[in-house]
């Protein structure tokens, strides 16, 4: 199967870690995780990130803000081993401000017309942010001014209205809408802030889950495909602990593969009852006309094209059962992750 190339946008507000989760995705995904590995298409463009990282555990530094000048474009490659390119990924991170900027910033117009061409939209959510709304729900804040809030420090009003608008004009123009990944970077400061109140790891995340779907109920309903995802390279000045990258981009692919998989199972039914339908045109012939010298040329085409479908149908076949097959190995790799299909927990 050839690798298909799928196009993923970020997302979110400055500050959230966006850059970091991109170089951070490279340097712990680049050696190898599992089976898997990341490179860039192009040399310099690792170089670039691979750079940022090495200054991030040399200094303590995180990458500056993605300015208004300099949004990111990179072509990732996602490898299962030595074996096969799994996916190449168009990738785009667009610096925050472009989400709240009049229409007539460069950035913002192309930003908008590259969500209408996402296959994948990645919603960054600044991990301390969220863990300090949950703090102060705990602590018995009015839920009622604090969710605006949170939707304010978070970026979620500037997030929501750019891709809801894309969506409508995505479905107008009778295209599908993209899968979308929820990630909640900085997850070690989400932890590090509910664990004075006694959470553990998975207490701290399962309140986090709740929150998002609180904050963005939008990506948890009907029609909708998300990964929640929890993302951190670590504190600043301790050594690096990345986690969370691998998801987000089996996901993506996962999603792409459910799409191609649709797809094919329309065509092969279309192709199935074409046949049956020349198949009855051939039995009608025969039985109306015989072998006739006057119908054998009918008859010919008819047989050809017989033949033809039949063909057609066992590569369409043939493709749906490799697609399924590796969207099953998929499943598998994603076993315990945050998925929701229109709300509800699962696959």
């Amino acid at each position: 199967m050839t690798a298909p190339t799928v196009k993923v946008t970020m997302l979110g507000h400055s500050g959230s870690g966006k850059t970091t989760f991109t170089i951070g995705m490279l340097a712990s995904m680049g050696p190898g995780e599992d089976d898997y590995a990341v490179s860039t298409r192009d040399w310099d463009h690792g170089m670039e990130l691979l750079d940022a990282w090495s200054r991030l555990l040399e200094t303590g530094k995180f990458p500056k803000f993605t300015d208004m000048s300099e949004f990111k474009e990179y072509a990732f490659v996602l490898q299962r081993g030595l074996a096969e390119t799994v996916v190449t990924v168009d990738w785009v991170d667009y610096r925050g401000g472009a989400l709240n900027d009049r229409a007539a910033a460069t950035d913002t117009a192309a930003l908008r017309a590259r969500l209408e061409e996402s296959d994948s939209v990645y919603i960054v959510l600044d991990g301390g942010i969220l863990g300090g709304w949950i703090d102060e729900i705990a602590a018995g804040t009015s839920k009622e001014a604090t969710l605006a809030s949170a939707r304010h420090r978070l970026g979620i009003a500037w997030t929501s209205n750019m891709l809801l608008t894309a969506l409508d004009r995505m479905r107008s123009a009778g295209r599908r809408v993209p899968s979308l990944v929820v990630l909640v970077t900085k997850s070690d400061q989400l932890h590090e802030v509910l664990a004075k109140r006694g959470a553990d790891k998975k207490s701290a995340e399962l309140s986090a889950l709740n929150a998002v779907r609180r904050l963005l109920p939008f990506a948890f309903s009907g029609g909708a495909c998300t990964l929640i995802d929890f993302v951190s390279v670590g504190r600043p000045g301790a050594p690096p602990q990345p986690s969370g990258f691998k998801p987000p981009f089996l996901f993506t692919f996962l999603r792409y593969l459910h799409d191609a998989v649709a797809t094919e199972e329309r065509v092969l039914q279309a192709a199935t009852a074409k046949h049956e339908r020349t198949a009855g045109d051939l039995a009608l012939l025969a039985r109306r006309f015989g072998g006739g010298f006057f119908q054998s040329g009918k008859r010919d085409k008819l047989t050809a094209l017989q033949q033809q479908l039949v063909a057609e149908s066992s590569a369409h076949k043939a493709r749906l059962e490799q697609l399924a097959a590796e969207a099953a190995k998929l499943e598998a790799e994603l076993a315990g992750a945050h998925i929701f299909r229109n709300g509800d927990p699962g696959r």
